[in-house]
């Protein structure tokens, strides 16, 4: 899961956006588009790792943050068991610099939760976030267990545990090209099923898995079929008075805002900022950038290790020559779009693991997840609200005349966007 910002670099010392702690590679189940290696592997990660990480995490930070997010992610985090986050909450609330505030997130494939994970949940104020892709016959088309049966029921039941305690966690959606013809079904089941709000990623090269399908189809039959996906669930998301949330529609009308504001102003991605994310794998192996990146291997960035938590403090990490070398290559490839991407302001050059997963190189400036998740979405919903702008005025959900490149719009202002 990548967390974007919108606005200006801040200052040397970034603020630390999201810790993404690895604490097992395990899975119970084998989704086709998976990153993570080594799914069946039950290690879980030591207490000397998580104090270690812990400790690393607010010693990188500037003494002045207050509020710190730790995503626990990977394999299936549930995997792991309550008693093992009893004790890694203990241990992180005790490294806890006194002025400041810890949150801690999960994203769950939904399969295990029991109500004693509800208990767990709710004694430690955990935000929740769940994968699934869709009605039934969509989500177990790739989302299966390793003996090849569905997961949908079994996390189904376990989204009505978790709504029945009180939670409203977000969904995250893969989208296969498959995906991109259901666009109706999709967007009844999100909301028939009472989900606060879904994000959509589409399935891609990231990590160790590297075969999209999209990279097997042609651009334009690709860009053709996702911009009539996202024009179907913007019409329905309107028409619906946006009642579920869209992360991929509310960020980019807040990019739009933005544009209105300040005609200079550009996305700075987290992904780019050197600790803007840390990720701290089981072993405590730690980088920054893309959480997807440590699945990855490479001649010229090695394993994208920057140092591992039980040796090496956050100034180590910053002054070593791995990242010194890895954020060359992200400035020179963010360079790059900014000379070339009429998209640049939008995206910030982003997409830093699909960009070594399609060309092995940082300094790489086309992807395929570029392409789509970003320029054709973009296009999609500026076209859609040209067309309602001149259609019906007073039919915007919330109004304000937004300048972008070659266009005036009105565009539906974001409150706030949902977690990735």
């Amino acid at each position: 899961m990548s967390a974007e910002r919108v606005g200006s670099t801040t200052g040397p010392r970034q603020e630390v956006r999201l810790a993404v702690l690895q604490p097992t590679s395990m899975c119970n189940l084998n989704c086709c588009y998976c990153y993570v290696p080594d799914r069946k592997d039950p290690a879980l990660m030591p207490d000397a790792v998580l104090k270690a990480a812990a400790s690393f995490v607010f010693e990188a930070a500037p003494d002045n943050q207050a509020q710190f997010s730790f995503l626990w992610h990977a394999g299936e985090p549930l995997a792991a068991g309550i008693s093992f986050y009893e004790r890694a909450f203990d241990i992180v609330d005790a490294a806890r610099p006194s002025s400041a505030s810890v949150s801690h997130i999960f994203q769950t494939n939904g399969t295990l939760v029991t109500k004693e994970w509800c208990s767990f949940f709710r004694d430690y104020n955990v935000r929740i976030g769940i994968s699934i892709d869709g009605p039934e016959a969509i989500h177990d088309a790739n989302r299966s267990s390793c003996s090849g049966l569905g997961s949908f029921k079994r996390a189904m039941r376990g989204y009505e545990l978790l709504k029945r305690n009180g939670y409203d966690p977000a969904a995250t959606c893969v989208l296969t090209p498959n995906s991109l013809t259901k666009a109706d079904a999709i967007y009844d089941f999100f909301r028939d099923n009472d989900f606060p709000s879904v994000a959509f990623n589409i399935e891609e090269a990231t990590g160790a898995h590297l075969n999209s399908p999209y990279l097997h189809l042609a651009p334009p039959n690709v860009r053709r079929r996702y911009v009539q996906f996202i024009q179907q669930m913007w019409d329905r998301w309107t028409a619906d008075s946006s009642r579920l949330r869209i992360r991929e529609f509310e960020r980019n009308c807040s990019i739009m805002e933005g544009l209105r504001q300040d005609p200079e102003f550009r996305v700075i991605p987290d992904e780019v900022l050197p600790f803007a994310n840390i990720n701290i794998r089981r072993d405590g192996g730690v980088s920054t950038f893309s959480p997807e990146l440590l699945s990855a291997r490479s001649a010229r960035y090695g394993d994208f290790l920057l140092g591992n938590v039980l040796t090496d403090k956050p100034s180590d990490v910053l002054s070593s020559s791995g990242l010194l070398r890895i954020s060359a290559d992200v400035e020179r490839g963010r360079e790059a779009c900014r000379r070339t991407c009429a998209y640049y302001a939008i995206c910030g050059g982003a997409f830093q693991s699909n960009r070594f997963a399609e060309h092995g190189t940082l300094t790489a400036t086309d992807t395929t997840k570029c392409r789509i998740h970003c320029m054709a979405l973009f296009d999609a919903i500026v076209s859609r609200l040209v067309s309602s702008n001149h259609a019906n005025r007073q039919n915007a959900v919330l109004r304000g005349s937004v300048i972008v490149p070659d266009r005036s719009i009105e565009c539906a202002k974001a409150e706030e966007c949902p977690p990735d």
